[in-house]
């Protein structure tokens, strides 16, 4: 039998009063593993989100398709008021059909590449020789830690390359770096790795935020830390200052009538292609010209051939199409009646939405599909609960949280101006699963000390499932922080990475093939328990304090107004 996490199994030990203080019905659990375990349904709504349709991008097709048939497997199950439910104008709907890149000179082959995101289609095959005219001509140039002096670059290059990019095929990024692997890219926690979790990271200053913002640190752990301090709100105003940044490169380029641009990732080997978005979904805003993500070996090989001047031909086909300027957003909502105290909420949730590279099976359809499966579990035993819980799979998350932001706005408050809604003092918490297709490990607090015990609690029957660190610290990038935001008690799970930032996360290789079915049904069985547990709890879950409103604006550089 593995032994529990040693820091964790010690401090468990020293918290014995709260956690028997803490109601756990382990007949109601029992069955729920049972279910879980041994008639689980989570490969089917995995199978209904991917092989069948998607990829789901924000906006396009598939994500509405995607959308409808989640709502309906809701309601197959008995959820009668499972609906699709719009929460505003996304922008402009976009998907392709296929792409073609091939090399015609000095040899021909035929390459690999992925389509960016709201990028033009080239209406047929395009032509052209390759030109390396990078923006930055070091990936780790400091000036990309800094949206203005991006911008004043983007001056610069215009008065450089004016007139000269027509009709070519350009490498707008340097050759990327390569560096022989020291780490396995499959990856499980150990106990000491846990244990370490587990500890409180090191109290820190930084700098008050101003807002806007438009430096970070380009430094992952610097950033990661930066980040984890920055309200959301702040980090979300500077992603579009950033895309409008953006926006004036797209537009030279569409301008100087470049025939394809090509583009590379800083993560990836061995055949996985990371790209996401070239180009912006907000209505009237530039679009770029084809624009593809190469793999970074062949990449690499087409910056050799131009260091020692060889001339490059290639060849780009990519049918990729815009399909309205501006269609709604949709969240998938539905919900299971509560009893005595059905006007309060327990939510759980992910986001839908995915990248176009592959089918989003990692991210997230195992996370809606863990939820969905938890919804399943709560409905098939019939369990009685007090509160009415609430599932809402959600748009727009790998945009910037558009549909949980919409959704927290509409029901719960602003965390702008910290205006709260009635409904605000009426949630108990809302888990987010959006950490990859792991088996869970334990959750994130989030800061709050007030639920340590209570989680300690309802966790401990799932010890034997490997579920064992409960940690103070906090966690980022996905929805959560949208409740967090407004004060609400909002929670992400401490999954295995396994191939997750390695692999699959916005790559080509985000399959069905990468899941482990295990992990998804102890990850249902660990949701749809904690969401009972929570549902029937005397009270609500505890809150820290509310945050504060945010400051008012300040100017920003002339050249970042937008």
């Amino acid at each position: 039998m593995k032994k529990m996490c040693g820091l964790v199994a010690a401090f468990g030990l020293l918290l014995v009063a709260p956690v028997l203080a803490e109601d756990v019905d382990l007949h109601v659990i029992h069955r729920i593993k049972m279910e879980a375990f041994h008639r689980s349904q989570v490969m089917d709504y995995v199978f209904l989100l991917t092989d069948l349709n998607g990829p789901r991008l924000s906006g396009s097709p598939g994500h509405h398709k995607a959308a409808d048939a989640a709502a309906k497997a809701m309601r197959d199950i008995g959820i009668r008021d499972a609906s699709v439910v719009p929460w505003g104008k996304f922008g402009r709907s976009w998907s392709y059909r296929g792409i073609s890149v091939r090399m015609l000179s000095p040899t021909e082959t035929s390459l690999s590449g992925v389509p960016m995101a709201w990028s033009h289609g080239t209406d047929g095959p395009v032509r052209g020789d390759v030109v390396l005219a990078p923006l930055f001509a070091d990936p780790d140039h400091p000036d990309l830690d800094d949206l203005e002096k991006i911008a004043r670059r983007i001056v610069e290059y215009r008065h450089e390359y004016s007139g000269k990019l027509r009709d070519k095929i350009v490498m707008v990024e340097p050759a990327r770096k390569f560096s022989l692997p020291t780490e396995p890219s499959v990856k499980r926690f150990d106990d000491t790795e846990l244990d370490e979790l587990y500890i409180a990271e090191a109290p820190g200053t930084y700098e008050p935020i101003s807002w806007p913002h438009w430096r970070f640190s380009r430094d992952p752990e610097e950033r990661a830390r930066r980040w984890r301090a920055t309200p959301v709100e702040i980090k979300s105003e500077f992603w579009e200052r950033e895309l409008a940044v953006n926006d004036r490169f797209y537009q030279f380029l569409a301008d100087e009538g470049v025939a394809a641009v090509l583009l590379v990732d800083d993560r990836g080997d061995g055949g996985a292609i990371f790209s996401d978005s070239y180009g912006s979904w907000h209505p009237g805003a530039p679009v770029p010209p084809p624009t593809v993500t190469l793999s970074p070996e062949q990449y690499n090989r087409i910056a050799r051939l131009l260091a020692r001047d060889v001339a490059v031909e290639l060849e780009v086909d990519i049918e990729a199409k815009f399909h309205a300027e501006n269609v709604d957003g949709r969240n998938v909502i539905a919900s299971i009646a509560g009893g005595k105290r059905r006007n309060e909420l327990v939510m759980l949730g992910g986001h839908l939405d995915s990248w176009h590279a592959a089918t989003g099976a990692t991210d997230n359809a195992s996370g809606c599909a863990i939820v969905m499966e938890a919804m399943r579990i709560l409905t098939a035993l019939d369990l009685k609960m007090d509160r009415t819980v609430r599932m809402a799979l959600w748009d727009g998350e790998e945009q910037n949280y558009y549909g949980s932001r919409a959704y927290v706005r509409a029901n719960f408050g602003d965390p702008v101006s910290m205006e709260l809604k009635p409904d605000h003092a009426r949630l108990s918490a809302y888990y987010n699963i959006d950490n990859g297709s792991g088996k869970i490990r334990g959750v994130y607090l989030q800061s709050n000390d007030m639920v340590r015990p209570i989680f300690e609690a309802w966790l401990a029957p799932f010890a034997d499932q490997g579920v064992t660190n409960i940690t103070i610290r906090e966690t980022f990038g996905t929805d959560h922080l949208i409740f967090d935001a407004v004060g609400l008690p909002g929670f992400q799970f401490v999954q295995d990475p396994l191939e997750y930032q390695s692999r699959t996360h916005h790559s080509d290789l985000d399959t069905v093939d990468h899941l482990q079915p295990g992990d998804l049904m102890q990850a249902a069985a660990v949701l749809a328990s904690v969401v009972y547990h929570t549902a029937n709890r005397d009270e609500l879950m505890p809150r820290k304090p509310l945050p504060r409103p945010l400051p008012e604006k300040k100017p920003v550089p002339e050249i970042l107004e937008y």
